[in-house]
C-alpha cells in the first residue's frame, strides 16, 4: 500500500514534469519554488551535506535548462530531474513535510536516487559548467 502510495505520488510529478518541459515560464516558476523550499529547509538545518550539494546541481541546472544555456542532457534525465524537483517543493507528497523528522526523508531519497541514476550526465553537465567558468 505504502510504495503503491509512494509510486503513484512520483508518476504524478513525472507527468507534471513531461508538460514541464519547454515551458520557460513555468520552469522559472519551478526554480523559484525550488529556491525558496531550500531556503527553509536548511535555514532549519534539515539538509544534510551531501543532499545539498546535489540539490545545488540540480538548482544550477534547471537554471540552466530554462534559459537554454544547456542542451546536453537526455529527454529521460531532463524528465527524471523535473520530476524529483518538483516532488522536492510538493509539501503534500507521500510523507507530508509537516511531519517531524520523516517528512523530508521521502524527498530526500528521491534526490538521491535521481541524481545516481543520472549521474554520468549531471557529471557532462558539471564539467561544462566548469569549462564556462574557464571562458
Amino acid at each position: 500500500m505504502k510504495s503503491e502510495l509512494f509510486n503513484s505520488a512520483f508518476a504524478m510529478a513525472q507527468k507534471q514534469a513531461q508538460r514541464l518541459v519547454g515551458n520557460r515560464t513555468r520552469l522559472a516558476l519551478l526554480l523559484g519554488q525550488l529556491g525558496a523550499k531550500f531556503a527553509r529547509v536548511e535555514r532549519k538545518g534539515e539538509l544534510a551535506g551531501h543532499v545539498k550539494e546535489k540539490l545545488l546541481v540540480f538548482w544550477r541546472l534547471l537554471r540552466a535548462i530554462t534559459f537554454r544555456n544547456y542542451r546536453g542532457l537526455s529527454w529521460k534525465a531532463v524528465v527524471g530531474v523535473l520530476a524529483a524537483l518538483i516532488y522536492f517543493v510538493n509539501p503534500a507528497d507521500f510523507i507530508p513535510d509537516f511531519v517531524p523528522l520523516s517528512g523530508l526523508l521521502d524527498d530526500f531519497s528521491i534526490l538521491i536516487w535521481t541524481y545516481n541514476s543520472f549521474q554520468s550526465e549531471l557529471e557532462k553537465f558539471l564539467d561544462w559548467e566548469r569549462a564556462q567558468e574557464v571562458l
